[in-house]
């Protein structure tokens, strides 16, 4: 799948669904929630699906980098080729670039700017892995945007790659470093209908092939938002009672597995 429909770009607003973002983000109560992206979280299609509409819902505001954009169409082109057997670079990078415009088109203002500073790198923990350091600045400046206004912002860098990121120094900057599945498990903590409605739009905008509960949360466990799926797993709500699949386990944490393990998890346990 190239492009979800949920992502397409909106005619007239940044955001579908009613301007959600005025409904307020759960995590930041009177701020905004803002959520780097890493690259290795938006490589899984499914995962990345899900997150974008937990942000069309309006229960974050998603950012990135143009490095790790670049980083993005790089890393897709080879691991689909791999996964898919696919044979074609040139082809899976147009496949790569076109979701790239899905994810631009889907958020409003989304690019972090003067992470390459001089003033902003010599603020970097010097645990950050050097291959990392340009998501811990992209980090640092939304943080610094977030706190210029003082309206009880929170930052979070939602990565899988968490070893590298330096975790504690982070937190201490201001800068939440987390895993996906935990994101996704704080905010269906904070609010678990909206998390269930945007849970929905992912279903229902993937009709070719269809895509169904059961396997919408086989990628939550993959993920390792467990509390996620067993809540909506036991949900009086009809439409979530699943087929669970026993086989699917998460990877281990704190990015013991690549961009690379996650997506072939994905391929081997959903339609594409």
């Amino acid at each position: 799948m190239v492009c979800m429909t949920s992502l397409k770009r909106p005619s007239s607003k940044p955001f579908s669904a009613g301007a959600p973002e005025s409904r307020g983000h759960p995590l930041s109560p009177g701020g905004t929630t803002y959520a780097l992206l890493d690259a290795n979280v938006l490589l899984p299609p499914r995962l990345s699906d899900i997150l974008f509409d937990l942000c069309l819902e309006g229960l974050f505001s998603a950012r990135w980098s143009a490095q790790i954009e670049a980083e993005f169409v790089l890393n897709w082109a080879k691991v689909a080729v791999r996964s898919r057997n696919s044979g074609s670079t040139n082809a899976e990078i147009i496949r790569a670039q076109q979701r790239l415009e899905c994810y631009k088109g889907a958020v409003h203002g989304h690019q972090v700017f003067g992470h390459d500073h001089p003033s902003v790198l010599a603020r970097l923990p010097v645990a950050v892995n050097a291959g990392d350091r340009h998501v811990a600045a992209a980090a640092l400046v939304l943080h610094d945007y977030a706190g210029a206004g003082g309206s009880g912002d929170k930052v979070y860098l939602i990565s899988n790659n968490l070893k590298h990121l330096a975790v504690s120094d982070m937190a201490r900057l201001g800068v939440a470093v987390i895993s996906p599945g935990e994101f996704i498990d704080s905010l269906v903590k904070a609010d678990h209908r909206r998390v269930g409605l945007a849970l929905e739009k992912s279903i229902d905008s993937l009709k070719t092939p269809p895509y169904t509960h059961a396997r919408l949360l086989d990628v939550l466990r993959i993920h390792g938002a467990h509390t996620t799926a067993t809540f909506f797993c036991s949900s009086l709500e009809p439409r979530f009672v699943p087929r669970v699949n026993p086989q699917v386990r998460s990877p281990r944490p704190n990015g013991a597995f690549s961009a690379r393990s996650y997506m072939i998890l994905e391929y081997q346990n959903t339609n594409k």
